[in-house]
């Protein structure tokens, strides 16, 4: 994807220790976050959602999935260190996707995995992110913790070395916003850059935004209403395994109803959840009233002449081996891999 060819902005590190020369990644060039008025850097709703949306929607707000920076330097070492409001842990997911970062690294024009940042200590924790790479610039970009919120996150690089933030998207090149369930929202990737929406974005070669909230997506119309004020390259709606099926009845017209008249043209992609158990074994497993409820709303709307909707079934989101989830409900890697190649190609048919 080209990048714009404006001159890039300098930043200047906030502090010179121990041969490094530390930069704050809010500085740098920030994607994920859908709103500036923010409570703190890595938020995903807006402060004035505290008072719109319920309780446990604004705490997983402050979370910072999908959040990320890209960057340049000439460096061949990146060290990063962060600092959690809250360390997350879960007993299904390891702490590296729930609190910790990743760094990839643009290598012959695709993402490249080049480092790992893992929990070091309660609170404060530093991680030496990858060396030894060759000198000259390259484009790196690093992935905020699913589950915790982040006070603050630096980048480290040698004090010789250069630093600029990545050129922004040219802006034709419109995010693509995810809303959905915890599996939407990262459980139980190993580490930020698997959830689903971030492989995506990587295959895509797109910026997005993950405004999903675990355990608590019920097409809130209160959501819907600040979905509205943005301008995406299309809205996936990933959010009927937190529902049943009469939920879906009450909420799901209305919810469509609020996108749509704010952005007739944008498409809209509602999605099957996800399932970790097939065959005829489990046919107790595979949600079909609720897929059913799903089906008859979305059917309802085009029928009513509402343009721009897609529907993609839950076949082969996760394969068709029940080897896809880390609990027989959550994505594992490999359950994400799955889905994000089956998303992706759907998604660039979509998208102008």
């Amino acid at each position: 994807m080209t990048r714009t060819t404006k001159k890039t902005r300098s930043v200047k590190p906030i502090e010179k220790l121990y041969g490094n020369a530390w930069y704050d990644l809010a500085t740098l060039t920030l994607e994920g976050r859908a709103w500036d008025d923010v409570e703190r850097p890595y938020h995903r709703l807006p402060k004035r959602a505290k008072e719109i949306v319920r309780d446990p929607v604004w705490s997983l707000g402050t979370r910072a999935t999908g959040v990320r920076a890209r960057f340049v330097t000439d460096s061949t070492k990146v060290d990063v260190r962060w600092k959690n409001v809250n360390d997350a842990h879960f007993d299904h997911m390891p702490d590296s996707g729930t609190a910790g970062l990743d760094l990839y690294v643009r290598d012959a024009g695709r993402w490249a995995l080049a480092g790992v940042g893992r929990l070091t200590r309660a609170g404060y924790n530093f991680a030496a992110m990858v060396h030894s790479l060759p000198a000259g610039p390259k484009e790196f970009m690093i992935h905020l913790p699913l589950y915790s919120e982040v006070e603050y996150a630096h980048v480290g690089v040698p004090l010789a070395a250069t630093m600029t933030p990545a050129p922004a998207w040219p802006a034709k090149i419109k995010p693509m916003l995810f809303y959905g369930t915890s599996i939407t929202h990262g459980g139980c990737a190993s580490r930020p850059g698997m959830s689903y929406p971030a492989q995506v974005s990587r295959i895509l070669d797109r910026p997005f935004w993950n405004i999903s909230f675990d355990g608590n997506a019920f097409m809130d119309i209160e959501l819907a209403h600040l979905f509205a004020e943005l301008d995406p390259s299309v809205f996936v709606v990933d959010a009927v395994a937190n529902m049943n099926a009469d939920m879906v009845h009450q909420r799901m017209s209305d919810f469509i109803h609020v996108l749509r008249k704010a952005r007739p043209r944008t498409p809209i992609l509602v999605m099957e959840r996800p399932l970790g158990r097939l065959g005829p074994m489990f046919a107790a497993f595979q949600a079909k009233e609720l897929h059913a409820a799903l089906r008859e709303e979305f059917d309802k709307l085009v029928k009513k002449g509402l343009p721009g909707l897609h529907y993609l079934p839950c076949t082969g989101l996760l394969g068709d081996d029940n080897e896809g989830t880390s609990d027989t409900g959550h994505p594992s890697d490999l359950g994400f891999y799955r889905m994000a190649h089956v998303v992706a190609p759907v998604l660039k048919k979509l998208i102008p």
